[in-house]
């Protein structure tokens, strides 16, 4: 049942932040929603709910952290055949691993030069 739903964390090189990528694997299927549940990353209750203002296959969230830490996430995602279905599936991930560094992106070569460079 997991593999259905692809979870992935990447650096956003535009902004101090991680991008929690969710998509959906299988074909006609769509995400309607999902929370996330974490104290450290949200104060206010402790979770975060993101229902897309049109039901997609995949789902970017910016995310966030103070500190260079590991995070344990609980998502639920909330999936179905078509925007106005009445049934769903939730997708359960107890234990997703918002790894330490996460916000840090890796440069090759060619970005380590540029930023070698001396300011002309």
């Amino acid at each position: 049942m997991r593999s259905d739903v692809a979870i992935e964390h990447v650096a956003d090189p535009n902004q101090a932040s991680t991008v929690l990528n969710i998509s959906i694997k299988k074909p006609g299927w769509i995400i309607r929603s999902v929370v996330i549940f974490n104290e450290t990353l949200f104060e206010a209750g402790g979770s975060l709910a993101l229902h897309p203002p049109t039901p997609t296959a995949q789902v970017l969230i910016p995310l966030k952290t103070e500190k260079n830490q590991e995070l344990l996430l609980d998502l639920r995602i909330m999936v179905g055949t078509a925007a106005n279905s009445s049934h769903f599936l939730v997708f359960n991930e107890p234990r997703f691993v918002f790894k330490r560094f996460a916000m840090l992106r890796y440069l090759n070569q060619d970005q380590k030069l540029l930023l070698d460079k001396p300011a002309s």
